[in-house]
């Protein structure tokens, strides 16, 4: 399970000020038993003439923020990670995740977990020492479309499949795109309560001011002027404008 951010705009002051609502969320996490988000972080962000991304394997809560740059328009995705059980740590596994084809770059962070046994013969990848949403990366970069892979992937739902997706295409233009998606049967599960997660646990929630903001629902728990409009739901949604990268 995991926390996170996507961000479009131009303002950096809002990028640090998401990154310290990241930072608090995960060292406690109140719609998920309470629990510690520590098995490291990573961001990218994209800026007309810069691609930057970071991967650690520290908790966030004890790391900082290892750059600084001035307003100006750009996307960014922030994820602080929850291992699940079985899943390898480290900093070679912390998202966004890249991966590059004949289409051009897609970075992808997710919080929820899909079927990594189906997807291995998916993907025909013959190692177990992988993450779920690594596999669902490969997979949805299979499709032409982004929409369709996506789609198409919500049949490999286990739990959750909240993502944020960066597209740059071989082209230089960059958009950003969140996906709020529950499983129908995991959703049952909890609503009965038969899981840790709290009816909330999943909803991620917008804030427009100072460009636009896609986030994880405890980081408006721990700090609620971000606001608690809720995003859409199920459909894969465009944040922002689409970026030209110089070329």
């Amino acid at each position: 399970m995991c926390r996170m951010f996507a961000y479009y705009g131009s303002s950096w002051s809002k990028v640090e000020e998401l990154f310290n609502c990241l930072s608090r969320s995960a060292e406690v996490a109140p719609y998920f038993n309470n629990s510690s988000h520590k098995d490291g972080w990573g961001f990218v962000i994209v800026t007309r003439d810069k691609i930057i991304h970071y991967r650690s394997g520290r908790p966030i809560f004890e790391d900082t923020l290892p750059i600084k740059l001035n307003d100006q328009e750009m996307i960014a995705v922030f994820h602080a990670r929850q291992a699940s059980a079985g899943n390898p740590i480290g900093s070679q596994f912390s998202h966004p995740y890249l991966e590059v084809n004949q289409n051009g770059s897609i970075f992808l962070a997710h919080n929820g977990s899909v079927d990594k046994e189906r997807l291995l013969k998916e993907v025909s990848m013959n190692s177990e020492y992988v993450v779920d949403s690594e596999l669902a990366l490969k997979f949805i970069s299979r499709f032409k479309d982004l929409y369709e892979g996506v789609e198409v992937l919500k049949g490999y739902t286990k739990s959750a499949l909240n993502l944020f997706l960066v597209n740059i295409s071989r082209l230089g233009e960059a958009e950003l795109y969140y996906l709020n998606y529950v499983s129908p049967s995991h959703w049952d599960r909890v609503k009965s309560g038969r899981t840790n997660a709290s009816p909330n646990y999943y909803d991620l929630y917008i804030n427009s001011e100072d460009g636009d903001a896609v986030f994880s629902s405890t980081l408006s728990y721990y700090c609620s002027e971000l606001g608690e409009r809720k995003a859409e739901y199920s459909r894969l949604t465009k944040l922002g404008e689409r970026m030209k990268l110089v070329q």
